[in-house]
């Protein structure tokens, strides 16, 4: 017993010390000789609880966020993320939306709890809901490799990159020097192209995250809107701003084919039209004479320069040009920029995706990580979050997400109490499908929404959330 008395005060330092975090206010650090220590433990301030992702969708309106607003304060939440999500009918960035988002920021305040953006129209965020990349110069790019007989081969149109002859088996090649000699060999054909339209992006694509220009307007339509509209509030009463699964584009991969780029066919690699002067910059090669090393094995070998020099090119291109931009004006306002990049889970994801994980997180001021229902025991992925708060000062309020469309508590607890003891501290929930209604007697109760073939939500009442998610 005296053991277990020993032990909970240093349990009750541990996890309010690991909480501290980067915001508006300094915090003191608990310490074992706080008297509040216990006390804040068993109620903490709003700072330390959970905020969830708050689905705005269908028409909003300003007194039903307020009074879901204030069921969120009686459920314990800390704050809330003013997610924009499928279905939603009041404008994205229109008027009325900064109408709203001021008036639910204000009364969080008044109340005690924290507001925070969410910085796109649903995800990944780039692309303000497509108005970005309504310019083509801003869409993003890859560079395909297409192979066939050389006999077929003709050099048709201004997108080839470039083209090589060589004996291919697999993914191995031996090059071939002499192009006059091309009977019975292969062309490798590396093609620029731009990513198909889609319903994701409102008709649009995502944006080319390595084009300085592309993210210098998306902070146009999204940061600065904010700025121009909720004035003084950013920085005060809106903490900070929520990026949702950023990436540079897949790495061999397709997106839209939810598969592999080995068993699809799919062989990309994301590029932006800068790319082959940078590369020059940077290591004064060719890029364009070295794609079939960056694809494919060059007489076998696994290992190249070129691989590795690409990969960190991209890498630092997408940070220079996507990532830092936004940690910037989020220091200048005086705005937590938290969040956390496409696909985590495991070490070959965040290659494929977003290149190197750690880095990112250099450039946000309170870096999450998106753990996904109770089933995802990707706990290494979270001990990267914590290490990346040493590099912070000790100051890093991390977050995860756990989606509850078929999760309850009982099932949500032990994958959550496993995060938070690897790292988590500031629980960022989700919940689809899922509409609070008012009974006859004042209270609330879950609703289930229509989910129709497709996944996409439909609203089937006035209330102005899906989910307190």
């Amino acid at each position: 017993m005296k053991m277990k008395k020993s032990i909970l005060p240093v349990l009750l330092a541990v996890a309010l010390a690991t909480a501290a975090c980067t915001s508006n206010t300094k915090r003191q650090t608990a310490t074992l000789s706080d008297d509040s220590l216990y006390t804040t433990f068993r109620d903490p301030g709003h700072e330390w609880r959970g905020k969830p992702f708050w689905s705005w969708n269908g028409r909003l309106e300003k007194d039903e966020l307020i009074r879901q607003l204030h069921i969120f304060k009686e459920m314990g939440m800390g704050g809330a993320f003013l997610h924009s999500r499928v279905g939603l009918k009041t404008e994205y960035l229109g008027q009325e939306w900064f109408d709203l988002t001021n008036a639910v920021a204000d009364e969080a305040e008044k109340i005690g709890m924290e507001a925070f953006l969410y910085d796109e129209d649903r995800w990944p965020s780039g692309s303000a809901g497509g108005m970005v990349t309504e310019n083509p110069a801003y869409r993003m790019n890859f560079v395909t490799l297409y192979t066939m007989p050389a006999e077929e081969f003709k050099w048709d149109n201004d997108s080839i990159v470039s083209a090589f002859v060589c004996k291919l088996d697999g993914i191995d090649y031996s090059p071939e020097s002499d192009m006059t000699r091309y009977a019975g060999k292969t062309v490798l054909k590396f093609q620029h192209e731009t990513e198909k339209c889609s319903d994701g992006y409102n008709g649009t694509t995502y944006l080319d995250p390595m084009n300085r220009e592309a993210t210098d307007r998306y902070i146009y339509l999204t940061h600065d809107q904010y700025e121009k509209h909720c004035g003084a509030r950013l920085g005060g009463n809106i903490q900070g701003i929520f990026t949702d699964e950023p990436h540079r584009g897949g790495l061999f991969t397709s997106h839209e084919s939810k598969t592999d780029g080995v068993t699809s066919g799919i062989h990309h690699i994301p590029w932006t039209p800068k790319l082959p002067k940078e590369y020059k910059k940077a290591y004064g090669e060719d890029l364009t004479a070295e794609l079939p090393k960056i694809f494919l094995r060059e007489n076998g070998e696994r290992v190249n320069d070129a691989k590795w020099q690409y990969c960190d090119l991209v890498q630092t291109l997408f940070l220079k040009n996507f990532a830092q931009p936004q940690y910037d004006w989020c220091t200048k306002h005086n705005m937590i920029y938290t969040g956390h990049v496409l696909h985590e889970n495991s070490f070959s994801n965040q290659v494929t995706m977003q290149g190197s994980l750690m880095r990112f997180y250099e450039y946000q001021h309170n870096p999450g990580v998106d753990m996904l229902t109770e089933h995802d025991n990707s706990y290494w992925v979270v001990k990267q979050l914590s290490s990346a708060s040493w590099t912070k000062n000790g100051c890093c309020r991390n977050c995860t997400a756990a989606p509850a469309g078929s999760s309850t508590l009982r099932t949500t607890r032990p994958s959550a109490t496993g995060r938070r003891c690897s790292a988590s501290t500031c629980a960022v929930t989700t919940c689809r499908g899922t509409r609070w209604k008012a009974r006859p007697n004042g209270t609330t109760r879950p609703a289930s929404s229509t989910n129709p073939p497709g996944g996409k939500n439909i609203s089937t009442s006035k209330t102005t959330s899906r989910g307190w998610a």
